[in-house]
């Protein structure tokens, strides 16, 4: 799985990958073309690659494109219980969505929880997150507002390569999720 992390000097409660940066941007830009129209804007309903998506949605962690090392992203540490059935991820301060609003943990707590693990959205992430034979979710906690910890059935590797699904916005998603169409569905 390559390099999970380092334990942090002055978080010694979180891991980060050794060698990892987190300075801010050189004032360098990259420009990416898509070629093709993307099929929904629905990130939990999309099934296509390459999208829109690696550019507008980030999750907890990220894969380094060189060495396939997880890297933070969204989540600036991580911290995995001795028996692997708990990861707890504390997010960066400050993070804020396009419109201003805060990105909490309330936000990651919705995404997995109501969206992803919601057997009523029929989107492909919610596979990648089945563990065992009893193919078991894990379940989203709120800690506070930057720490989330998921609790595993079971103990699962991929897991935290995994956490690198997008995470949405619960404060423009919630009621399209909680409203229901005629046949009771999100």
């Amino acid at each position: 799985m390559g390099n999970i992390g380092a334990v942090r000097r002055d978080r010694p409660d979180c891991l980060q990958p050794s060698g990892f940066s987190d300075s801010s941007s050189s004032g360098a830009s990259v420009n990416r073309q898509l070629y093709h129209r993307p099929k929904t804007f629905n990130y939990a309903l999309n099934d296509s690659y390459p999208s829109i998506f690696d550019l507008t949605y980030e999750g907890l962690v990220d894969q380094n494109g060189i060495t396939a090392n997880i890297i933070p992203a969204l989540a600036e540490c991580w911290k995995i219980s001795d028996d692997k059935l708990r990861f707890t991820f504390t997010l960066r301060e400050g993070l804020k969505w396009s419109d201003g609003h805060p990105l909490t943990a309330d936000d990651v707590v919705f995404t997995y929880n109501d969206v992803y693990l919601n057997e009523k959205i029929p989107t492909g992430v919610r596979d990648t997150l089945r563990i065992g034979t009893k193919q078991e979710l894990p379940k989203a906690k709120k800690i506070n507002d930057r720490q989330v910890e998921f609790i595993l059935p079971e103990p699962f590797a991929p897991f935290l390569r995994a956490a690198g699904a997008a995470i949405l916005p619960a404060h423009k998603l919630r009621e399209a999720v909680q409203t229901k169409d005629s046949a009771r569905q999100p």
